[in-house]
């Protein structure tokens, strides 16, 4: 999203020479009245990104992956210890945000799309009871359709791993 692009240049600009240091030249380009700096490569649908009280970025994928951008460099490894996560077109792991205070706590909260049950046959899905030129659950025949829901989890960041994750808020929406 636009906000993430903006948040990873002002940090970028922040921290510019340890990037420099880090990783080959970052890529410029001017959009219109925009400038876009590009931190790092590799990533596959970022959706939203939380900065580390020591300057590293955890930042969510839609398709349901959590990444850590430690000085500058993408680790290649995706994050374990997430819930599963129901990511077909615009459905996914979502938002992260840090507890206020995240520095005693670890806290780290992830919104998501909690995957649900089969829908029943007969039952429309979501994108027709809407009237969306789409639906979440996919073309799938009857039967193999399938419900998902928004959730809202917390676990603990320990550095490598989210640990002790749990749903806080489901939404009755199947």
């Amino acid at each position: 999203s636009l906000a993430c692009v903006a948040a990873m240049a002002l940090w970028a600009g922040a921290h510019g020479d340890r990037l420099r240091a880090q990783q080959a030249a970052p890529t410029v380009r001017t959009i219109g009245p925009y400038t876009l700096t590009t931190i790092v490569d590799g990533l596959d649908g970022a959706w939203s990104l939380a900065f580390l009280p020591d300057g590293n970025m955890l930042v969510t994928e839609l398709q349901g992956r959590l990444r850590v951008i430690r000085q500058g460099v993408l680790d290649p490894k995706p994050v374990e210890g997430l819930p599963a996560v129901f990511a077909e077109s615009h459905a996914g792991l979502m938002d992260i945000a840090l507890h206020p205070d995240f520095a005693t706590n670890q806290f780290v909260y992830l919104s998501y799309n909690k995957p649900g049950p089969p829908l029943p046959p007969g039952v429309p899905t979501m994108g027709k009871r809407l009237y969306l030129g789409y639906s979440p659950s996919g073309d799938r025949p009857e039967g193999q359709r399938l419900t998902s829901t928004l959730a809202v989890a917390r676990g603990r960041w320990n550095g490598t791993t989210v640990t002790a994750i749990k749903d806080i808020f489901v939404a009755d929406d199947w």
